[in-house]
């Protein structure tokens, strides 16, 4: 027969398998492109079936939380989500799956103790969306378009807060100076190209995965991931009130991350308007620094 265990039991090696999930996939080459191979489709079949049972667990704990043998279930399934993760990790996926599998395991097995500690309809709803099977992909080129589409997602966001700030008349939240503003909108400009070689760099990854340049792959994701960092961060040098000098070395930590994407893609037009943007932008600052 099986052993039994206690809630407590399952929350505390829930939170030790926890700490042990791997940290960053950054530099791994895929080992497929739009069909994964089949010991990475055998794995990512076997990590959704464990969500799904996962999900089925979350829903009798909560309703009996102190049934022993439901805490076991769970554990098992839980067990399996990362045993097949790190499978799916040695079999061929490249750094965007592999880190989407690794958030899975996170976010599962935080939910996991979370209910284990706290049974309720609350704690179980948190394990079933957690459990959203559709969170892995099922190859590794849908994983990275979904990497570069969300950093284009993101950016877009950014470009629509900081705009509407920049028309925000509430003198607690506006730019408080004739040059803020026109610095603000002229680092967006630039962030707005950013947002349009994240496009172009997404086809020729996409041409490099179909030609089975799988080092080709991961060395431009790399780059796209550099990129994709350094316009974040100068996003959050936007709220006001603005830092000349803060903005100024991420602009200058922006360019130089995005020269090395964009000359994969070869767009002279892309990168002519890149400079003037950026010539601009700098000037902007440059008032700034001087009001």
């Amino acid at each position: 027969a099986r052993c039994t265990m206690s809630r407590s039991a399952l929350a505390a090696a829930v939170s030790a398998r926890l700490a042990s999930v791997e940290a960053s996939a950054a530099g791994r080459e895929p080992g497929s492109w739009a069909e994964a191979d089949e010991a990475l489709s055998a794995s990512l079949g076997v990590m959704t079936a464990a969500i799904g049972a996962i999900a089925s667990s979350a829903t009798k704990l909560a309703l009996m939380p102190e049934d022993a043998a439901i805490c076991r279930e769970m554990l098992e399934a839980c067990e399996q989500l990362w045993t097949a993760a790190a499978v799916v990790s040695r079999c061929g996926a490249g750094a965007p799956l592999a880190d989407i599998c690794r958030r899975t395991c996170r976010g599962v097995g935080a939910s996991v103790r979370s209910l284990a500690l706290e049974p309720s309809p609350s704690t179980a709803g948190a394990v079933w969306e957690a459990c959203d099977a559709k969170k892995v992909p099922k190859s590794n080129r849908i994983a990275y378009r979904r990497a570069f589409l969300n950093a284009a997602s993101i950016l877009k966001d950014s470009l629509l807060e900081f705009r509407e700030l920049a028309r925000c008349d509430d003198e607690e939240d506006a730019y408080d100076s004739r040059a803020e503003k026109p610095a603000a909108l002229r680092a967006l400009s630039v962030l707005e190209l950013a947002g349009g070689l994240y496009k172009k760099a997404l086809a020729h990854v996409d041409g490099r995965g179909a030609a089975s340049d799988f080092e080709g792959v991961a060395a431009a994701y790399d780059l796209f991931s550099a990129c994709a960092a350094a316009a974040t961060r100068l996003a959050e040098e936007l709220y006001p009130p603005l830092d000349g000098d803060d903005l100024q070395t991420a602009l200058d930590d922006l360019d130089a991350r995005y020269r090395p994407l964009h000359a994969l893609v070869d767009d002279a037009d892309l990168l002519a308007s890149w400079d003037a943007r950026l010539a601009a932008a700098r000037a902007a600052l440059a008032e700034l620094d001087d009001s």
